[in-house]
């Protein structure tokens, strides 16, 4: 049940990918991103919260939003 709240907590967004891709760079968004918003986050702690801070800081914006991003692929559904 945990496991579940902290996945419906994920919200996804797609972009274009820069470098190769052929044909589809210019067309196709590729490049993949999940972002959390922890303090907003129902599935963890405080002290799961402060954790997440303190060790992922570089990785969350101003808005306190902590993001993953992979565009390594030339499919969206890979990345």
């Amino acid at each position: 049940m945990l496991t579940e709240l902290l996945k419906s907590e994920f919200t996804f967004r797609t972009s274009r990918s820069g470098g190769k891709g052929g044909q589809n760079v210019n067309k196709v968004e590729t490049k993949a991103e999940a972002l959390f918003d922890i303090a907003a986050s129902r599935a963890l702690s405080d002290e799961e919260k402060a954790l997440v801070f303190e060790r992922l800081g570089k990785h969350i914006s101003a808005e306190g939003l902590l993001s993953a991003t992979n565009q390594t692929e030339r499919s969206q559904l890979m990345n």
